[in-house]
């Protein structure tokens, strides 16, 4: 199970999970939390503090009004890949002049991004 499959799960039964210092931090009404599923919690807990920390970071970056504009309204998922797609781009421009391999791929995901 991938991080961003189990934290919407964990959403989809009212389960909030946050990183902060390397820690989880899960936030549950009483017996929401099955055995299994602090097992799986505990199986995950270093890609999903990964994960949300990727996240949080994504978060931190200024976006000019005409991004903000544009994100308004998506769904979450959709805003995550967009910054995602910023994020690779922003990365090709600092090494210098992309490769054509490399403006495939963010073309690729730009693609996907806008479904």
């Amino acid at each position: 199970m991938r991080p961003h499959e189990l934290l919407s799960h964990a959403e989809s039964i009212g389960v909030s999970i946050t990183a902060e210092d390397g820690d989880l931090h899960v936030k549950a009404a009483v017996g929401v939390l099955t055995d299994g599923f602090k097992e799986t919690l505990r199986e995950y807990k270093h890609e999903l503090v990964a994960h949300l920390t990727r996240s949080s970071e994504h978060r931190k970056i200024p976006l000019s009004d005409e991004e903000a504009q544009l994100l308004l309204g998506l769904p979450e998922e959709q805003i995550h890949a967009v910054l995602q797609v910023r994020e690779v781009f922003d990365g090709i421009i600092e090494q210098g002049d992309p490769n054509e391999s490399q403006i495939d791929a963010v073309d690729l995901i730009r693609e996907g991004t806008m479904r």
